[in-house]
C-alpha cells in the first residue's frame, strides 16, 4: 500500500512537470525561430524536437507533424550552410522520427541518406549511431542478412573511436560504454537468431 502511494505521487508529480513544460515549449519554439542558422541553432533545434519526442509518448498536445518540422527546418538551414556534419545529424534525428513511427522504408532512406554524409566527413561518432539505427529498421524489415552487416559497421565504427575513449575520464568511459552496450548485446542476438549462421559469425558473436 505504501509503495502504491509512493508511485502515485511519483505519477502526479511528473504529470504537474510535463504541464509546466508543455507551458514553456510556444516560449522555447519562437527562441529557436529568432536565432540565425548556424550549427549550434541547428543542434538545438534537433535536441528540442528529441525532447519533444520522449514528451509525446501518450500527450496528443504534441503533434508528430509539429516535431517533423522542427527537423526539417533545421535539416534545410544545415544545407544552407553547407554544414555536412549538421546535415547528417539532423537527417539522422528525422529518421529516428520516422523510425519511431513506425515508417520503416523512410525512416530506412533518410538514415541512408545521413550515412553517405556522414562518411564523406570521416564521422565515425555519428556514422555508428546511425549504423545502428539503420539496423534497428532493417531488423524491423525482415532483413536479417542487411541488419547485421548494417550492425557490424556501427561496431567498426565504435571501434575506431577506441584511442578517443581510452582518452576520456573513468565516468565518460563508463557512460559511452553504457550507452553503445545495445549495439553489441543486439548485434550479438542477430548472429544467433541467424538461421544460416556459419562458424565465423558464432564465433563473433561469442
Amino acid at each position: 500500500q505504501k509503495r502504491k502511494k509512493e508511485n502515485e505521487r511519483g505519477r502526479r508529480k511528473k504529470e504537474k512537470n510535463n504541464v509546466k513544460i508543455l507551458a514553456l515549449l510556444p516560449q522555447i519554439k519562437s527562441n529557436l525561430d529568432q536565432l540565425a542558422p548556424s550549427r549550434e541553432s541547428i543542434y538545438a533545434r534537433v535536441n528540442f524536437a528529441a525532447s519533444l519526442m520522449q514528451l509525446s509518448s501518450g500527450n496528443k498536445n504534441i503533434k508528430i507533424t509539429t516535431i517533423a518540422q522542427l527537423v526539417a527546418t533545421a535539416v534545410q538551414q544545415a544545407r544552407t550552410l553547407q554544414d555536412l556534419r549538421a546535415e547528417a545529424y539532423a537527417l539522422g534525428q528525422l529518421a529516428y522520427l520516422y523510425e519511431q513511427s513506425r515508417q520503416w522504408k523512410e525512416a530506412k532512406d533518410l538514415s541512408e541518406q545521413a550515412i553517405m554524409i556522414a562518411q564523406k566527413i570521416n564521422a565515425p561518432d555519428i556514422i555508428a549511431l546511425l549504423q545502428w539505427q539503420l539496423g534497428r529498421i532493417l531488423k524491423q524489415q525482415n532483413k536479417q542478412q542487411e541488419a547485421i552487416a548494417a550492425y557490424q559497421k556501427a561496431v567498426y565504427s565504435l571501434q575506431s573511436l577506441r584511442q578517443e575513449i581510452v582518452a576520456l575520464t573513468p565516468d565518460l568511459q563508463f557512460s559511452f560504454t553504457e550507452s553503445i552496450e545495445p549495439v553489441y548485446r543486439e548485434l550479438v542476438g542477430l548472429l544467433l537468431q541467424d538461421e544460416s549462421s556459419s562458424q565465423d559469425k558464432l564465433t563473433q558473436a561469442r
